[in-house]
């Protein structure tokens, strides 16, 4: 989870664990989590998995008074912020290319994740405001930035 001057730290679920809405709010929707969003007076953005969208998950984020931003269009990188960090990662990920286990793979990740500045995490921040526009104007078609 990332937003204005905040980056949680990187979780890495482990194979076979099937994600579900009591996952997703033990591991993702912690306390802490919830009083970051709930503090910047943010709100949180979600793809379409379907146990984001839960009576429990949506239980769970009233009780913290965090806010859910709705109706997204199933597929729209251009206006997430952690996809364009996931593709930052991707990037970083080439120089390791001597990896050739799960948990080195994991540890090289999760370095890359922690290396990620806090002046990069504002810049995605801020830059929503920019593309969201970018969008609209565009009628909803793909950015190429």
């Amino acid at each position: 989870m990332m937003g204005p001057n905040y980056k949680s730290d990187l979780l890495i679920f482990e194979e076979g664990v099937t994600q579900n809405a009591p996952h997703y709010i033990d591991k993702c929707l912690t306390k802490k989590n919830m009083a970051v969003v709930k503090k910047a007076k943010g709100m949180l953005m979600q793809d379409g998995a379907a146990y984001h969208w839960t009576k429990e998950v949506k239980s769970h984020l009233a009780k913290y008074k965090v806010g859910l931003m709705m109706n997204w269009p199933p597929y729209s990188p251009d206006l997430n912020p952690i996809e364009r960090t996931w593709a930052e990662l991707k990037k970083k990920m080439h120089k390791h290319s001597k990896i050739h286990t799960r948990v080195g793979l994991i540890r090289a990740i999760k370095k890359e994740w922690a290396n990620l500045s806090m002046d990069y995490i504002n810049k995605m921040m801020k830059g929503f405001q920019r593309r969201l526009k970018c969008v609209i104007r565009k009628k909803g078609d793909r950015l190429l930035l």
